[in-house]
């Protein structure tokens, strides 16, 4: 942010002024007392005690205020006006929805693992069961997903001609190839894996929608992954909309 050597910007108190003197700085410093509040409560967990329920309300809302305070760090944090606040918003659910989305894959994946390992009979009740409940929860994320991403991109591009035509809408274009095939697969999972595991099909049967289960949600995470290194390069490049402005 200061063009400075490393060096210099820990010894001249750039790093203070930052952290002190801007909206970036002091959201980041309220996302780490939020990084510390989850963390504390993550170590201190004590399952059926009075202080797991509250816990169990806190560490949500801490998590939810952590990942979506970024939103007042990038593009949206910048909007002007009541629109401003409207960007905002749709930033702040997309952010949430997407690591709740994303954030809950590898541990499903890890849970269906250890159903595959285990060779419990009952793992095929406890598959569908867990399966069920993250499809139901990857339906509300992806349609908060794609309402908040419709209201950022008519914010940020505006146009179909400037997503096709400028570098920026080249890039939001991988994104949304990349959020289709983590779609693809998760649907592929709800309406073809997952009736597989309904009462009456073969054991055989069952252990082969568990293993293409847990493959397809393994390459969920891989995309979900690439899909943030696609969100990195849009952090850092300007949106057609505000180069527009900046031109007229």
């Amino acid at each position: 942010m200061a063009d400075h050597p490393v060096s210099d910007v820990l010894t001249d108190g750039t790093e203070w002024t930052v952290l002190t003197q801007t909206q970036f700085g002091l959201v980041w410093q309220l996302r780490l007392l939020c990084a510390g509040l989850l963390a504390t409560i993550i170590l201190l967990e004590n399952p059926g005690s009075v202080s797991s329920r509250w816990s169990a309300a806190l560490a949500p809302s801490t998590a939810i205020l952590y990942i979506g305070g970024l939103a007042w760090t990038g593009h949206a944090g910048a909007s002007p006006g009541s629109q401003g606040y409207l960007h905002l918003g749709a930033d702040f659910l997309h952010l949430v929805a997407a690591a709740a989305w994303l954030g809950g894959l590898p541990l499903l994946a890890l849970l269906l693992g250890k159903i595959q390992n285990s060779g419990d009979s009952n793992s095929q009740e406890l598959t569908y069961r867990v399966t069920r409940r993250f499809s139901d929860f990857g339906i509300i994320s992806v349609t908060v997903l794609l309402s908040s991403g419709l209201i950022n991109s008519w914010f940020l591009v505006g146009s179909i001609q400037a997503l096709i035509g400028t570098d920026y809408g080249h890039i939001l274009l991988v994104k949304i190839v990349l959020f289709l095939a983590m779609l693809s697969f998760a649907a592929v999972n709800r309406f073809r894996h997952l009736p597989e595991l309904s009462s009456g099909i073969r054991t055989h049967q069952v252990a082969e929608a568990l293993r293409r289960l847990r493959r397809n949600t393994i390459a969920e995470t891989c995309l979900g992954l690439g899909i943030i290194v696609v969100v990195g390069k849009l952090g850092i490049v300007a949106p057609v909309a505000h180069l527009a402005s900046h031109i007229h």
